[in-house]
């Protein structure tokens, strides 16, 4: 059976790679905005567009194709694989560099700034050194070994992170030499990845695995398209803002469309720790009981955490954007409403057993459906309503009606009820009592508590919060701490906590 427990950890380790990422970028932004003149940040900026645009191209879907085909085969067959796709990745990274040193100039004509000519020949060598680390991820999932994930996300940023800011920080340089320190930094970083990359493979003799790079291109290409085409759907909004309403509505809409960083965490760690499983689990559809636990079981992890915090951040919506943007962004607050709605059906990470079940086509196909939607309904919404509410609305229903379609699809593989893959009933439970808890609490607030100190406000409402679900859960029979109740236990302190030990739930 699987072991539930291990994989709720296996999730949090990569979520913390993600966290440590994530903070660390934000921390290099602040840095160099402070330090860089706003023509060499804007700079830098276009050249970490060009680099992550070509990126999805380039990296052909191969990342994702490690969690498929690495837990079908031996220890032994499992290197060969490694092996093959780091050569492709490294032949790409190379086709990828050349591309950038001869089209640096015409990359520089269309965006429209000559220091790109110069600046993207100096970049062009880092494709070829990062793209053949590419992988870590689905080896170390599919060992279930993620701390290590977790070792290389946040030593890799930090290397990339000090290797940027002492050129400019330090020596007082320019945007340029922030790309010399990346430059430096990818040589450190090929080695670190490329062995983290052999690690588990040490001591292990190279079996023939039978994969041909045929077979590999067949299966990731398609990712490729389906990466490409969510590009160009989550352009859409944006295009049809900055044409239609000009700067100062983009502005507001720009930061009211807004993912809480966490939701993006934790379904990205779920789909880490999952691929490789559901790969695994679906060569034999025979006896698909083990394939329903495990994903009913994971839905309802995710809801037990995404869907109380997302509910506190859409109640006190208007308080947040005040605190982080001030007064003048507070219409951002209808947004970000609209927008947090997909986070609720974002819980249903169906990428994992669609990518596991070899359906790559499909997926492909599935995210063509959202690209043709979104921009054709945008279209017309342009000549009918002409509003930003309307983008932002189909946005958010084209991408549920996506999830929708794709989990009907995977019911229908696996010849079960489409229920069966989406516990309303449960889901429901915990938006309803969420939703109850802070209908009181808004009430509350409003009439007997108007303060102009929103900060500490909103900070001890969201304590209260948090102490109602726990203390009202038992009430009701539910059970918010099962998805982090294994790593409270670790904890002495709260290990004898009362309202935990009334989970008697596997983790």
């Amino acid at each position: 059976m699987v072991t539930f427990k291990s994989n709720t950890q296996q999730a949090v380790w990569v979520a913390l790679g993600s966290l440590s990422a994530f903070l660390m970028s934000i921390v290099s932004s602040m840095v160099l905005v402070r330090y860089m003149s706003k023509s060499d940040y804007g700079t830098y900026k276009q050249i970490l567009y060009v680099y992550n645009s070509l990126l999805v191209l380039f990296s052909a879907g191969i990342p994702s194709a490690y969690a498929y085909f690495l837990p079908r085969f031996s220890i032994e067959k499992q290197k060969d694989v490694v092996k093959r796709f780091t050569i492709v990745l490294l032949i790409l990274g190379f086709i990828f560099s050349c591309v950038l040193f001869f089209s640096s100039g015409l990359i520089a004509t269309i965006l429209k700034n000559e220091k790109l000519a110069y600046s993207l020949k100096v970049f062009s060598p880092i494709p070829m050194l990062l793209l053949p680390t590419l992988g870590i991820e689905g080896i170390y999932s599919t060992l279930k070994r993620t701390h290590y994930v977790a070792i290389y996300h946040t030593v890799s940023r930090m290397v990339l992170l000090f290797s940027i800011l002492i050129p400019v920080v330090v020596f007082q340089g320019s945007y340029i030499d922030a790309v010399y320190g990346w430059l430096a930094s990818s040589f450190v970083l090929l080695w670190f990845g490329l062995s983290l990359k052999g690690k588990p493979y040490k001591n292990v003799d190279t079996g023939d695995s039978g994969v041909k790079t045929k077979e590999l291109l067949t299966y990731s290409i398609p990712l490729m398209l389906a990466t490409l085409l969510g590009v160009g759907t989550r352009a859409a909004d944006q295009f049809f803002i900055s044409r239609y309403f000009g700067e100062e509505v983009f502005a507001v809409y720009a930061t009211g469309k807004l993912q809480l960083p966490f939701v993006g965490m934790i379904t990205n760690a779920v789909i880490t720790v999952l691929a490789p499983l559901f790969s695994k689990l679906t060569v034999n559809l025979d006896d698909t009981t083990e394939i329903k636990e495990l994903w009913t079981r994971s839905l309802m992890k995710s809801v037990k955490l995404i869907y109380p915090s997302v509910l506190f951040f859409v109640f006190f919506s208007v308080e947040i954007f005040e605190i982080l943007y001030g007064k003048a962004y507070i219409e951002s607050a209808n947004f970000f409403c609209i927008y947090s709605m997909i986070s609720f059906f974002q819980v249903v990470v169906f990428a994992p057993l669609i990518l596991g079940l070899g359906l790559t086509k499909f997926y492909s196909r599935l995210h063509l459906f959202e690209f043709l939607m979104v921009w054709s309904l945008g279209i017309a919404s342009m000549y009918l309503f002409r509003s930003p509410y309307s983008i932002i609305i189909i946005v958010s229903s084209v991408e549920i009606l996506k999830i929708l379609f794709g989990l009907r699809h995977i019911a229908k593989v696996l010849n079960t009820r489409y229920l069966d893959l989406l516990p309303i009933k449960k889901m429901g439970s915990y938006f309803l009592h969420g939703v109850l808890v802070l209908v009181v609490l808004r009430l509350l607030v409003n009439n007997l508590w108007p303060s102009e100190l929103i900060i500490v406000q909103t900070v001890v409402c969201f304590i209260i919060y948090v102490l109602l679900l726990l203390l009202t859960s038992k009430i009701v029979k539910l059970d918010y701490l099962e998805s982090i109740q294994p790593m409270l236990q670790r904890v002495p302190i709260v290990r004898d906590l009362t309202f935990l030990k009334s989970t008697n739930h596997k983790s």
